[in-house]
């Protein structure tokens, strides 16, 4: 998971990218500015093949532990 405030165009363009390539099955973005995370998942070359948008109001759960709910709110306050 990647807390940005300054390095989101840097996040989104570079390092995704790269972690897609290298087969990670999940990135999280917090994006404090518009108070979401952004969930990356299915790696392809070059990106994921899936990328959502979550807001504050849902919580959502990481791959490796889908027992395990997280709430948005929690994490970007």
């Amino acid at each position: 998971m990647g807390v940005s405030d300054a390095s989101a165009d840097y996040d989104k363009g570079v390092k995704v990218p790269l972690y897609g390539s290298a087969a990670v099955s999940e990135v999280w973005l917090v994006d404090l500015a518009a108070g979401a995370v952004e969930v990356h998942r299915g790696p392809v070359p070059g990106g994921y093949g899936s990328v959502e948008v979550v807001s504050p109001k849902r919580e959502i759960s990481p791959q490796a532990l889908p027992d395990v709910a997280i709430q948005i709110s929690d994490i970007v306050a």
